[in-house]
């Protein structure tokens, strides 16, 4: 198990799973398996491929662009607007998911 990145010295590992509605959910823990952060938001009514997610909007600048510099992550121009919100959509290498997930059991 190796840390996606590490941010204000934490390395942090990536945690994932599945919305309601099959979308993909990807979030960040610490080594002792606390969240840190959602990366993603589910917006059920805006069409995405398997591969895209919407990045959540709580999320600050400077850990949205640390998540964008790791290989797993690649920006897109697009942006959603969804109620009160604009959210950023990304792309997402589904085969490195497995190699920056947390594994409690080390």
């Amino acid at each position: 198990m190796k840390p996606i990145f590490n941010y204000n010295n934490e390395n942090l590992f990536l945690i994932s799973g599945k919305y309601f509605n099959e979308r993909l959910y990807l979030g960040l823990v610490n080594e002792e398996g606390e969240l840190w952060a959602d990366i993603t938001i589910n917006l059920p009514v805006i069409s995405c491929a398997k591969d895209e997610i919407f990045i959540n909007g709580d999320i600050s600048k400077e850990l949205k662009e640390k998540i964008f510099s790791s290989n797993v992550f690649k920006k897109t121009d697009r942006k959603i607007r969804y109620n009160l919100g604009t959210y950023d959509l990304a792309k997402v290498n589904l085969d490195l998911i497995q190699e920056y997930k947390f594994n409690m059991y080390f």
